[in-house]
């Protein structure tokens, strides 16, 4: 983990979109109003043990079903120097239930301020992405830029547990059953590096459907290289018992025909390999057909 840093030259402009995708081609998305929110430095710099006050974005979410369900979240975010001091939270409608996709990246205690590369791009939070987003932050220089992509949520930091960087599997499930009304997407800033703004949020909603869906994807090296004769197996859900496959010569792997509107464990298992991630749990309301595991590098 890198120290944090403070700088004095001034933020051009901070603007979070929050996009909640489908796991399928098809959902509903719902948007805030525009315009900028000043976001508030922490009051208690250079420690990172008192952030500064939550600005939020409302969204008006309606005419969902009640087993609609809440996918994966994106950020755009523009000249924010520090990745460590960022809290995004999620809410329901009345602030009932809530998710925090990241927290202090980086952070290992109480009053450390985490790490300290700049978020200028796109990204995307997904439960079952592959991304490692505390590990891209942590190889990152001072002002050096955290890439674009696709990552898993994951537990704060600042805490002895669950370690911050976890994969955190629960965010399209946190909101089973939570459909129409006011939503909110939040921001906070625990350091003294000029704050910022929250320009706009959306909301993606998917409907489950009727059919067998399928669920695929690939279990590879590090490198990219397929991974063949891995175990992946399914359970939970409406199956009435586990289901294994294995993987082929590139590694992909897919079952088909699983119930939607249920959720399920995937977990993968390959000699002489190891994995950060090796379960991902999935709420299948569609196919879903980029359920990916990548493999630890040796």
């Amino acid at each position: 983990m890198k120290p944090y840093t403070f700088y004095t030259r001034s933020l051009s402009a901070i603007l979070f979109v929050f996009v909640f995708f489908n796991f399928a081609a098809q959902g509903q998305i719902f948007t805030s109003p525009g315009g900028d929110i000043a976001i508030p430095d922490g009051t208690n710099a250079p420690l990172c043990t008192n952030p500064g006050a939550y600005v939020c974005k409302n969204i008006i979410v309606s005419g969902l079903p009640a087993n609609a369900i809440l996918s994966s979240a994106s950020a755009v975010l523009i000249d924010h120097e520090n990745v460590g001091s960022i809290d995004m939270e999620v809410r329901g409608p009345g602030g009932i239930p809530t998710f925090m996709p990241i927290s202090r990246t980086g952070s290992t205690g109480p009053t450390d301020c985490g790490d300290t590369s700049d978020v200028e791009g796109d990204y995307t939070f997904q439960d079952n992405a592959i991304g490692n987003w505390w590990a891209t932050a942590a190889v990152l220089g001072i002002s050096q830029i955290m890439p674009s992509g696709t990552y898993f949520p994951s537990f704060p930091g600042g805490g002895p547990s669950p370690p911050g960087g976890n994969p955190n599997n629960t965010m399209s499930l946190s909101f089973l059953g939570t459909t129409n009304g006011t939503w909110q997407v939040c921001i906070r800033d625990w350091g003294d590096n000029g704050g910022g703004r929250l320009q706009l949020a959306r909301l993606n909603f998917t409907v489950p459907t009727a059919a067998g869906s399928t669920i695929s994807g690939q279990v590879m090296t590090a490198g990219g290289n397929g991974i063949r004769n891995a175990n992946v197996t399914i359970s939970g859900g409406d199956l009435p018992e586990p289901i294994t496959t294995r993987t082929g010569t590139f590694g992909f792997y897919s079952f088909t025909g699983i119930p939607a509107g249920g959720t399920y464990i995937v977990t993968i298992n390959a000699k002489r390999y190891t994995f950060s991630n090796p379960t991902q749990i999935l709420n299948v309301q569609d196919d879903i057909a980029d359920a990916n595991f990548i493999a630890e590098e040796k």
